[in-house]
């Protein structure tokens, strides 16, 4: 097996990107634990398809439980100053309360108009049955 060189070539394909790094799992790892986490709640105290809000060094974030697993990002919206936990989450949808601008939970993306900036994400983890997340970069 030739040795890990940090790049794998994908097929050919109409998107211009053609290579993605690859992160061994050990040094992923250990760039999580270098991260400072923040406990938010218990994860009975989240219901899957609830949000909490909090604020983590001065920086708004909302945590989503959806069917798919939990998910943090800014909590205002990126198309005009609303916070997104008083809107709606369907699915891996959220929705923003001021103008119904939407986003994936997952990403950040947004899914639909009147904004075109996604959202901040952020990283999450369970740790002891405690939700707790950590600001990105």
């Amino acid at each position: 097996m030739p040795p890990f060189t940090g790049q794998t070539q994908w097929p050919a394909c109409e998107s211009s990107i053609r290579f993605a790094k690859v992160i061994p799992l050990a040094i992923w790892s250990n760039t999580l634990n270098d991260l400072t986490w923040h406990r938010v709640c218990t994860l009975q105290e989240l219901a899957e398809g609830k949000m909490r809000a909090l604020i983590i060094d001065n920086r708004d974030v909302v945590v989503c439980h959806t069917r798919e697993g939990l998910y943090a990002l800014d909590n205002i919206c990126s198309h005009a100053y609303a916070k997104m936990d008083e809107g709606r989450l369907r699915g891996i949808r959220l929705i923003c309360p001021l103008h119904g601008a939407s986003f994936d939970v997952r990403t950040g993306a947004v899914l639909g108009a009147p904004a075109n900036t996604p959202l901040v994400t952020h990283h999450t983890r369970i740790s002891d049955e405690t939700i707790e997340v950590a600001l990105a970069g």
